[in-house]
This record gives structure tokens, sequence and C-alpha cells, in this order.
């Protein structure tokens, strides 16, 4: 991790980000399961649900520790896309948001299909 992301708060994943981590995860399922999965995260997390764009399938909530912006794209009937986009409240914040976005990922992965990363 360089010098710089290392006092970073702010982390996204993106389709082809350099850091193979932080890249775009698909799953084989339909949005309102996916929807339902993130509701339960927030739950888990002890988070704040802040709002939910349902025309841009945006969901914004708060810890105490971080927000984050949950992406969903619908690719197709029955696959959807996850990108996030997270900022930490940490003074001194090493990579902990790049840690973070790791973990919910893991969640993602164990609660729904997996189908695959940066697939388009």
């Amino acid at each position: 991790m360089g010098f710089k992301k290392f006092f970073s708060n702010n982390f996204e994943t993106k389709e082809n980000h350099h850091i193979q981590s932080l890249r775009t995860r698909y799953y084989r399922n339909r949005l309102d399961d996916v929807r339902k999965v993130v509701y339960n995260l927030i739950e888990e997390e002890g988070g704040k649900l802040i709002s939910d764009n349902k025309k841009f399938n945006e969901i914004l909530f708060e810890t105490s520790k971080y927000s984050l912006i949950v992406i969903l794209v619908e690719t197709k009937i029955n696959e959807v896309a996850i990108d996030l986009a997270i900022t930490t409240k940490f003074i001194f914040p090493r990579g902990r948001g790049q840690k973070i976005i790791e973990r919910l990922y893991q969640t993602f992965d164990k609660k729904l299909n997996y189908k695959g990363v940066s697939l388009y």
C-alpha cells in the first residue's frame, strides 16, 4: 500500500481498479434480494440508513466508524454488480477503508450467489 493510500480516508471500488480487492463484484441475484442483504448488513454493522435512492440504486448508510455508499447496478435480469464508496472517520486511517471494503465484499460473497470480479 502506498504512502498516500495509507493516510487516505476515502476508497472506492470500480471495474478496472489497479488494486484487485477493490474491483467491482458481480452476483447472480435479483436486485430486490441484493437490496435485502444490504439492509441486513446495515443492521449487522450497527449502521443508520441515511438514504435509499431507488432511481439510481444507491444506498447510503453511516456507522460510528465510516459512511458508505452501496451502488447496485443491474447488468442483467438476474445479475447485479456492487460497487462501494467509503469514507472513514479515523484520524490515522492506515488504509482501514480498504480493509472494511474487503470485509464487506466477503460478507456479500457468503450471502449472495457470487459470480466474479470485474467481468465486463
